[in-house]
């Protein structure tokens, strides 16, 4: 999926990139046009100034549309050691999209990363791509249970065992579940 996401990203900067090399080169596409013929000052200075205008707020328009495609990700760390995470959107808006899609549980998500070995009591740092609106954790045992959270990460359970968490980021794009597993030694 986060493959798809960049090969879109990769063919809108080249169409954008494209697009303002266009519009560098022709200065006749600017002048060519009536309402910018009716508002320009002959001056060549005046002229340069209007069309670096038009450029920077063609590329800062770009830019924004783009970023709101990209789904933020997680980097979880203990001890300068990365976790590992499985990243799933399930509900995420881009300007041409709506995608919501269901995922299984997630210990059924968890067999698909390695868990990641942890002192008791020891703190696991969150650190987002992209700052959430808010974000909830949860510990699975048999079923989802809240865990206690602060804004930086979480302090892991101090009895040893393997333990499933889920994250759960809220944007206004969407919600992005993470998925990733501890073993307390």
């Amino acid at each position: 999926m986060n493959h798809i996401f960049g090969m879109y990203t990769v063919a809108i900067n080249s169409v954008l990139t494209y697009g303002l090399i266009s519009i560098l080169r022709s200065n006749s596409l600017l002048h060519n046009c009536i309402w910018f013929n009716n508002i320009t000052n002959k001056s060549e200075g005046w002229y340069r100034m209007k069309k670096l205008l038009l450029v920077t707020s063609f590329l800062i328009a770009s830019l924004i549309f783009v970023n709101s495609w990209q789904i933020p990700t997680l980097k979880i760390t203990y001890q300068n050691t990365k976790v590992e995470i499985l990243k799933c959107p399930f509900y995420w808006v881009t300007p041409l999209r709506k995608n919501r899609t269901d995922y299984p549980a997630p210990p059924e998500l968890a067999k698909e990363v390695s868990a990641t070995t942890v002192e008791p009591q020891s703190f696991l740092d969150f650190s987002f791509s992209k700052k959430p609106d808010s974000f909830e954790v949860s510990l699975w045992n048999e079923k989802s249970e809240k865990y206690q959270s602060n804004s930086n990460g979480i302090v892991v359970p101090n009895m040893k065992g393997t333990y499933v968490f889920d994250v759960i980021g809220h944007w206004n794009n969407g919600q992005v579940l993470y998925v990733f597993k501890i073993n307390v030694k």
